[in-house]
């Protein structure tokens, strides 16, 4: 499989829009690499033909996390954020013998738990009924879950997470919470992407910097943020205290009361 040609096949407009991508990330952070030096991208088999017109994702951007799907072979995958459902069918359908549990707000949703930025609330205004891989053989495979993330009782899933894909609300507080939330039920040596590591969303930038230290790297040309090879934190899952995550003064009691390491540095 060729990137590039994948890539320029959606037109030239697609390709000046992720010239820009990569423009304004090198201000960012973390540093750059191509997904061909986090993945073997020569013998994959990619299916990214989504079934529906619309996707959150550009096409570059479902290309990798289709190939990420693919080379790590997960069984256990975890999305916050389904929105229409495209990359829950993405992740689906790259990962053969996966379940993928998918998390989304209620349609009926009330006010976040936790602060949310305007376009988020946009967002949330949106139709989002009719999601894009019912119907789809791979849809047997993908349970949806519904909840704020924030209080959503994330043993449902369980541990060992193979595979997370953060692109849920993008205001520091929830790629926090939801790090933090995903970071101890994951597997040793599995795969967190995140999505919207990009200028519109500040939170997200500014909590991804914050990490860089861990080994995390943003894939060239796209908003994806990934961490491979993760080592969770040695805590027991399900313990969380109410209320946590929701500031700087949490994370710093539950460090002391803990000793653990936390996701915040």
């Amino acid at each position: 499989m060729e990137l590039a040609r994948v890539w320029l096949r959606d037109g030239r407009a697609e390709a000046r829009r992720e010239w820009e991508i990569a423009r304004r990330l090198r201000r960012r952070g973390l540093p750059r690499r191509p997904l061909e030096s986090l993945v073997d991208v020569s013998d994959l088999h990619l299916r990214i033909a989504c079934p529906g017109r619309y996707a959150s994702q550009d096409i570059f951007g479902m290309t990798c996390l289709a190939a990420i799907a693919a080379s790590r072979r997960p069984r256990k995958v975890l999305e916050i954020g389904t929105f229409r459902g495209a990359t829950a069918w993405i992740l689906a359908a790259n990962a053969p013998e996966a379940t993928v549990y998918t998390l989304d707000l209620p349609p009926d949703a009330a006010e976040p738990e936790l602060p949310v930025g305007p376009i988020d609330r946009e967002i949330m205004q949106r139709d989002r009924r009719g999601l894009l891989y019912e119907g789809t053989p791979e849809a047997d495979r993908i349970v949806q879950l519904r909840g704020d993330s924030a209080t959503f009782d994330f043993d449902v899933v369980g541990p060992d997470i193979d595979l997370a894909f953060i692109d849920g609300a993008h205001s520091y507080e929830y790629v926090r919470n939801d790090t933090e939330k995903v970071l101890p039920r994951m597997r040793p040596g599995g795969t967190i992407v995140w999505d919207d590591y990009w200028d519109p969303f500040p939170g997200v930038v500014r909590y991804l910097d914050r990490l860089a230290d861990r080994g995390l790297v943003a894939i060239v040309a796209t908003r994806l943020a990934v961490w491979t090879d993760v080592v969770p934190p040695k805590r027991t899952v399900g313990h969380e205290a109410a209320g946590e995550g929701r500031g700087e003064a949490a994370v710093t009691a539950r460090a002391r009361r803990t000793e653990e390491p936390v996701c915040v540095a």
